[in-house]
């Protein structure tokens, strides 16, 4: 689940002087397919490498699918690890063919889970590929479909919205698009997934720049920097270094900006990444322009446009056509200037995108006035400026689609946060009650276990008087019948009865007292020992 340069937004960064719109000309790329795991857990390191090292991956695929007797189920997975691999790196003809491969091996197995979830990252990988008016009203129609079949709290629906808010974008639907966002972010935060987590802050961050809203998409870019970083996401970390040069570009701190720019380079070489280095000069071109460094810019465009004239990019080629054209005035051959923007409005403009045209008659304008052609110069002002304010009004709306989209998404989680607290009050309160119920039960079961063993006890008591009474009725009777002196003492030495005085004195000891205190002085240590002994 990373993001990637591949094709414009249609939303505009339209800004009040030429360089600031210049600098988002490129506009925010898009992501490569948002990742669900593989059912085939073997393959799941190799589906990660698409997302490090992209043209690595597709050939580790293909080899496995060169061998023999590949069961259709993993065929399809290695197809969906290919088309994601170059959605990665922005070829889409390649990752269209991969998507129709991995169908045409599904095409024969029974519909499942498994299978279902490689056909549904098939069709995200899909969507994100979409690119002229047609396409995107079928591959959202076909997302939409989807929609219905996935559980809305897992990953999945987080990928699922994460691609249909880029389709909406591209669109121009601000509002649904800036919603799908933000909530693509929030579940995945919620889930705790970390990779859906970094594109959608991705996805925020380039929809944020569209819109002016600098300070929260430098944040945004920051962590998905952090992040790709600290995992080794190179293609990934080039896509954000990329957009954040872009943000700092737009607020005016073009040597900041240049020196992350270099950076990327450095890492779409070292990824053999020919579009996204053809996008980073181009980015690198604009750069340099504004300081003034005309050679330097003038060889990156050059090398950006003929990427993208082969690749049939013919929206980015435009801007840089408009790139090399500004070179072209700034070293005072308006000619040459005409002629390249000439080349970039061909076809009627259909094929530049729509914030670049702005741009494109601006700078038309400027080299037929310089030719001496002041009435068509007045014209393409009047046009630039037409679409500018148009580009400008679509800007402001996604500004408050954003913000009235966080607001509503923040009610919700309030609101969601507070439901949650009633729930586990009411669970608390519920598992008090019970308790108490418990234990009062435990209580009056404890009271009657405890009644019924105080009342043997008080029967055994009762029964142990009797039968004490009745021996000492017993020993009475024996005692004052016999001619012996007798008594009884407890285990203590206590008398209990006695007959007679056991000394030779006139009275028989006391009962409840100690037998050694009706001794005499002379022998009572005696007895007391003798007693002690017993």
């Amino acid at each position: 689940m990373t993001p990637v340069r591949s094709r414009p937004r249609t939303w505009p960064t339209i800004v009040a002087t030429v360089t600031c719109a210049l600098a988002g000309l490129t506009t925010a790329a898009a992501h490569a397919s948002c990742k669900t795991p593989l059912p085939n857990v073997g393959l799941r390191g190799l589906d990660a490498s698409a997302d490090t090292d992209p043209v690595h991956a597709v050939a580790a695929a293909r080899s496995r699918l060169d061998q023999a007797a590949v069961p259709p189920l993993d065929q399809a997975q290695l197809y969906a690890i290919i088309a994601d691999a170059y959605d990665t790196i922005g070829d889409d003809e390649e990752a269209r063919r991969a998507v129709a491969a991995g169908r045409a091996s599904l095409a024969g197995l029974a519909r499942d889970a498994a299978s279902d979830g490689v056909l549904l990252r098939l069709a995200l990988v899909e969507a994100d590929g979409a690119e002229t008016d047609a396409e995107l009203v079928r591959v959202r129609r076909a997302i939409e479909d989807w929609e219905a079949r996935v559980d809305r709290r897992s990953l999945g629906y987080a990928c699922l919205l994460l691609v249909r808010g880029r389709i909406e974008g591209r669109q121009a639907d601000q509002e649904l698009a800036a919603r799908d966002g933000l909530l693509a972010y929030q579940l995945a935060v919620d889930l705790g997934e970390a990779d859906a987590r970094a594109e959608a802050a991705y996805q925020l961050g380039t929809t944020y720049r569209r819109a002016g809203l600098y300070g929260d998409a430098s944040r945004l870019e920051d962590e998905v920097i952090a992040y790709t970083r600290a995992r080794g996401q190179t293609a990934a970390l080039a896509t954000a270094l990329w957009e954040k040069a872009q943000v700092v570009f737009d607020s005016g701190r073009t040597a900041e900006a240049l020196q992350l720019t270099e950076e990327v380079r450095r890492m779409d070489e070292a990824l053999q990444d020919r579009i996204g280095l053809a996008f980073a000069d181009a980015e690198y071109c604009r750069e340099l322009l504004v300081l003034q460094r005309l050679d330097e810019a003038a060889s990156a465009c050059g090398r950006a446009v003929g990427v993208f004239r082969d690749a049939r990019r013919q929206d980015q080629a435009a801007g840089t056509l408009d790139s090399l054209a500004r070179i072209a005035l700034a070293r005072g051959n308006p000619s040459r200037a005409l002629a390249l923007l000439d080349s970039a409005l061909a076809n009627g403009g259909r094929d530049a995108a729509p914030i670049v045209l702005p741009v494109l008659y601006r700078d038309r304008a400027e080299a037929l006035r310089r030719v001496g052609r002041t009435a068509e110069a007045f014209a393409a002002l009047q046009r630039s400026l037409e679409l500018g304010k148009a580009d400008d009004d679509r800007r402001r709306s996604l500004a408050v689609a954003l913000l009235t989209a966080r607001q509503q998404i923040d009610r919700v989680g309030r609101e969601t946060q507070a439901l949650r607290e009633q729930v586990e009050l009411e669970r608390e309160r519920t598992a008090s009650r019970e308790l108490t119920r418990r234990l009062a039960i435990g209580l009056a079961v404890a009271s009657a276990a405890l009644a019924a063993i105080l009342g043997y006890l008080l029967a055994s008591t009762r029964r142990h008087g009797r039968e004490l009474r009745r021996q000492e009725m017993i020993l009475r009777a024996t005692a004052e019948n016999s001619p012996d002196a007798l008594a009884l003492l407890d285990a203590r030495g206590i008398v209990q009865f006695a007959n007679r005085d056991l000394f030779g004195g006139d009275s028989a000891p006391l009962p409840g007292r100690p037998l050694g205190e009706s001794a005499p002085a002379g022998p009572r240590a005696a007895v007391e020992a003798a007693l002690a002994a017993l």
